[in-house]
């Protein structure tokens, strides 16, 4: 495939994956994944809500203590609708969009860990044509915490649902035998000190490396914030030398709080095209911006020419080395192609035209002798 072609649809697919997986940012922590038209959730906003006029639950709880949360979910089908459910803390994706998938892959990071701090039934069914009100227990641990956790409480359609709308799909003329699962994201939020807990982002790069990441070049940077806050509003200005040069800069970002992700930067020429990596020493200069106000002390240039103010900065370096043998298998499998050599078709070109050259000297060569010989003979027979 194309490697231009090909880059364009990896980003394709990362946008898709980003609008597909819900991002719940501090200030819209409420959202829904292909959400399904039957299906409405309106979550019941207690009166220790932090800020009232947000769509998701920002709770400011004392230490040790618990509290029922309520959600309304409607059902406007003809059909019982069937849903699974989870809890889930916030986590980085890899091109850096903060999202909530249940996993237990990051269980212990964050203050309040909501796998055993928030609880749930494990399945709900909303009857056809009608309502339910689903109970959400909440636990705030009973040490005393700074800053903010995030996590959410999640809907999904049951497999019985799915494979009833497959089955739907294959009684009918609907060629594309795909059926969605549709997901709901209920933001949570918690604290203990209200705006006090805002607190700022604590970010370090672990470490940086050259690698393939869906079949392209990528520099992958391991980002890590240790604090309870969201680095809002974060840009990525990086820039890579060494024997070959290259620059990524991303200004629509957030991490998380007490997260940490592998940033998968393209290594692109000006054509956009994976970049022919050679071996050697490189280093990569990183800088990082987060919380955009206009107060803010550091200033920086965006990637649409335009400039922003920012609270937060981090500055970061790291130098690491490519063998022979890694840019090698690098390349062979990201989009990078060879520029092909057409050397032996000019030489190929040269040597027949020389010969045509060489062949028609010869002939005008062998023609005038002729003619000669003729004009000679014809002189000879007028003077016999």
């Amino acid at each position: 495939m194309n490697s231009k072609v090909s880059k364009n649809l990896l980003v394709w697919f990362l946008a898709l994956m980003a609008a597909m997986l819900t991002v719940l940012p501090l200030k819209s922590a409420f959202a829904s994944n292909l959400q399904s038209p039957v299906i409405t959730m309106s979550p019941v906003i207690p009166t220790n809500q932090a800020h009232e006029n947000e769509g998701f639950w920002d709770l400011v709880m004392q230490p040790g203590t618990s509290q029922t949360l309520e959600v309304k979910i409607s059902n406007s089908s003809s059909v019982d609708y069937t849903l699974n459910t989870a809890v889930t803390n916030a986590t980085t994706s890899a091109n850096g969009q903060v999202i909530y998938i249940p996993n237990s892959k990051d269980k212990g990071k964050a203050v309040v860990n909501y796998q055993d701090n928030v609880s749930v039934a494990k399945s709900v069914t909303v009857p056809a044509k009608g309502s339910i009100t689903v109970p959400i227990t909440v636990n705030m641990p009973n040490n005393d915490i700074n800053g903010v956790a995030a996590g959410a409480v999640v809907f999904t359609e049951s497999d019985s649902l799915v494979k009833a709308s497959k089955a739907s799909k294959a009684s009918t003329s609907d060629s594309s035998q795909v059926a969605n699962r549709f997901q709901y994201s209920l933001g949570l939020v918690m604290r203990q000190h209200g705006e006090s807990d805002i607190i700022p982002a604590d970010l370090t790069m672990d470490s940086a490396a050259m690698k393939t990441y869906y079949a392209h070049t990528v520099v992958d940077a391991h980002l890590v914030n240790h604090a309870a806050g969201f680095v809002n509003n974060m840009y990525v200005d990086a820039k890579v030398t060494g024997p070959t040069d290259f620059t990524y800069e991303n200004a629509q970002m957030q991490m998380a709080p007490n997260s940490d992700f592998h940033l998968q930067m393209p290594a692109l020429n000006k054509k956009n095209y994976d970049i022919n990596l050679k071996p050697g020493k490189y280093t990569l200069k990183m800088v990082v911006y987060g919380d955009q106000k206009a107060d803010g002390q550091y200033k920086a240039a965006l990637p649409n020419k335009g400039t922003a103010n920012y609270g937060q900065r981090w500055t970061f370096t790291r130098h690491f080395t490519v063998s022979a043998k890694k840019a090698n298998n690098i390349n062979k499998q990201s989009g990078y192609q060879t520029p092909k050599s057409y050397t032996w078709i000019w030489i190929t070109i040269v040597i027949v035209l020389m010969l045509l050259v060489s062949g028609l000297g010869y002939w005008i060569r062998n023609s005038r002798k002729r003619m000669a010989a003729i004009k000679a003979e014809n002189e000879r027979l007028k003077r016999g």
